[in-house]
């Protein structure tokens, strides 16, 4: 039999638990969650005093319980929003759920895997009331259509213009407060209350529109003709609900007329190879442009926001000296290369060779993308220059060197 632990030790021992555990629980979970449970299971085989004390104020069960009354609390007063971490979404991740009609938000701090106390309890309070009670207070609760029923409803629609009213008079990336247009005779406003999505209208000034059931606004901004960008938005608030992304890069990945043609010089194997690379990169870079050269000593493809070389944030290149293909980063130099994978010792380009698909990482050159993109992105002063879904043949060379001639025996 153990004997019971005297009261200031067990005290101690208790004090000193929770502190650590709490101190450890908004920086590294897992390890804060292991210190709890083996001094939990070592104090009640102690049988201490204060076991049930360390079990009800730690911070999985009191964050947890604060996180499912907030859930509660902002159910009733028409705030609910359910969370996740931090992280890589698109677009429609911020959309107005359909069948709860609540809305969505990322943590502003890096995901530390805590969420699942601090952000899951509340998500679950406001899901079991939402189905006990009805959807929330004060939220829209009219038609919400599926995207089928979008394509379809707009497909012959004819844009009109609309005008906005700018943030500022350097507005840049903030775009418009709010929008107004004419639809069969009344003047209609969209307001900007998600701030980041009317964005999208700075760049154009004329879009499609059609009112569903007279309280649903489809809006969709004719500056994006190859990126089905449509907003929905609630006539009586006049607030933003949600965006639907249709369709991306649809035309600018399937104009392969001046590729095909350049590409006939190289052989069977280094065309498929570098098509197969051009459809990694369409699939990484779907928002960007496709610039080609079609130059003396290779093919080169690159990606960017805009039609500048110099934001280029990866490419594709056919060598005609031989059968090397790179798979490039313009500004190489700027990205971290945890796997030491790259070549180039210059002061700007970086590459991988490539010999096939079977070997290429593509895992890993996806991650370097999309800190390159971050980088090329910082790069674009004035906002007006991106463009997305453009196929441009940026220059031919007249002449093309010759491609190596197969060597013969010599005769003896």
């Amino acid at each position: 039999m153990h004997k019971p632990v005297k009261p200031i030790l067990s005290k101690i021992f208790t004090a000193a638990i929770l502190v650590t555990v709490w101190l450890t629980f908004y920086y590294e979970v897992v390890i804060a969650l292991l210190i709890f449970i083996c001094a939990l299971i070592g104090l009640f085989i102690a049988r201490a005093k204060y076991r049930w004390q360390v079990l009800l104020f730690s911070p999985f069960v009191i964050a947890s319980a604060f996180s499912f009354v907030a859930g509660i609390a902002d159910y009733c007063a028409g705030n609910a929003t359910e969370k996740t971490g931090n992280g890589k979404v698109s677009d429609e991740f911020f959309n107005l759920d359909p069948e709860l009609r609540v809305w969505h938000r990322m943590s502003e701090y890096a995901s530390n895997d805590n969420e699942l106390f601090t952000y899951e309890p509340s998500n679950l309070a406001i899901e079991m009331c939402t189905k006990l009670f009805g959807r929330q207070r004060g939220v829209y609760k009219g038609y919400y259509p599926e995207k089928r029923t979008v394509i379809d409803s707009l497909k012959n629609v004819q844009p009109i213009r609309y005008f906005g009213n700018k943030q500022s008079e350097n507005a840049g990336w903030l775009g418009y407060k709010s929008i107004t247009f004419n639809y069969n005779g009344d003047a209609v406003k969209i307001k900007d209350s998600r701030r980041e999505f009317l964005g999208f209208f700075y760049k154009c000034d004329s879009a499609k529109v059609l009112i569903l059931n007279n309280e649903c606004i489809l809006f969709q901004p004719v500056s994006y003709p190859r990126r089905l960008t449509v907003f929905l938005a609630d006539r009586k608030q006049e607030k933003y609900l949600l965006i639907i992304t249709i369709k991306k890069i649809a035309m600018a990945k399937t104009d392969t007329k001046d590729l095909l043609k350049f590409l006939k010089p190289f052989s069977k194997e280094t065309q498929e190879l570098v098509l197969w690379l051009r459809e990694f990169a369409w699939g990484v870079c779907p928002d960007t442009n496709e610039l080609i050269y079609d130059n003396y000593n290779a093919l080169a493809i690159g990606w960017s926001p805009t039609e500048k070389v110099t934001h280029t944030i990866c490419s594709v290149a056919a060598y005609r000296g031989g059968t090397n293909v790179h798979f490039g980063f313009y500004w190489g130099s700027q990205i971290a290369d945890r796997e030491k994978m790259l070549l180039g010792a210059g002061n700007q380009y970086r590459y991988l060779l490539v010999k096939d698909k079977k070997t290429f990482p593509k895992a890993y050159i996806t991650k370097l993308i999309h800190e390159a993109h971050a980088n090329c992105l910082a790069k674009v002063k004035d906002p007006k220059l991106l463009k997305e879904g453009l196929t441009i043949t940026k220059s031919i060379s007249a002449a093309k060197r010759e491609p190596k001639k197969a060597k013969t025996a010599k005769k003896i």
